[in-house]
């Protein structure tokens, strides 16, 4: 260090060059199959209990199968818990089933809960995914709050409703954009730049090509139409 508190920089020293992560999926079709006919089937024998269970045995094999920088990710979420919260929902729904028949117009102030309700549930369900997810030993946090949920899910989500759906491309990118950009791994936390243009232009290809293979039919269904008129 010089008399001037600085510390001299060595001649032809070169800074170190940033390194290129890529994640890799080690997984296959054969492997997942074997674990997804294995869920379904004891799902249906157990009525739909055992849906928790398999939940996190999908997960544990996709998180496994996932390698970043040579290390595969990790999943700790436990069945029960997630069980536990498919009780309360399935409690809720048949309330609401109920209420419904006995009371038509209850239905409303249900659906005014479910959508008060949206943006804090979102929120818990990635704060338990984010928790139960790790890397090299360390877990993920998330930082969203219900109020940012609910400008993306009610809205955003709004928005495309009214504009009659062009806007639902502009949702679809804020709301991955708001999942990623809460998620942080240890103190970094984690960017995503996504353009809503982009996401706009997939959906004007998709609905084209739809279009493509959707009017020939749809003409000669018509033109295949006996006429009545002489």
């Amino acid at each position: 260090m010089d008399e001037a508190g600085t510390t001299p920089v060595a001649l032809g020293a070169e800074p170190a060059a940033a390194r290129a992560v890529h994640p890799e999926f080690t997984g296959s079709a054969g492997e997942y199959f074997r674990i997804w006919i294995v869920n379904l089937f004891f799902s249906l024998v157990t009525l739909g209990i055992y849906s928790a269970w398999a939940k996190v045995r999908k997960k544990k094999y996709f998180y496994g199968s996932t390698r970043l920088d040579g290390q595969t990710f990790d999943y700790f979420g436990r069945p029960k818990a997630i069980f536990r919260g498919r009780i309360i929902a399935f409690l809720a729904f048949v309330v609401y089933a109920l209420a419904g028949e006995l009371y038509p117009s209850s239905r409303y102030a249900f659906w005014a809960v479910a959508i008060v309700v949206l943006p804090w549930l979102v929120v818990r369900a990635l704060t338990f995914n984010a928790r139960n997810s790790a890397h090299r030993g360390l877990r993920f946090h998330f930082s969203g709050t219900p109020k940012q949920a609910a400008g993306v899910y009610i809205g955003t989500l709004a928005l495309a409703v009214l504009t009659g759906g062009l806007a639902y491309p502009l949702f679809v990118a804020r709301q991955k954009a708001f999942v990623l950009e809460s998620h942080s791994f240890g103190l970094s936390k984690l960017r995503c730049e996504l353009s809503a243009w982009a996401f706009f232009w997939i959906y004007v290809r998709a609905s084209l090509i739809v279009l493509a293979v959707a009017a020939p039919k749809r003409l000669a269904t018509f033109s295949a139409k006996p006429s009545f008129f002489v």
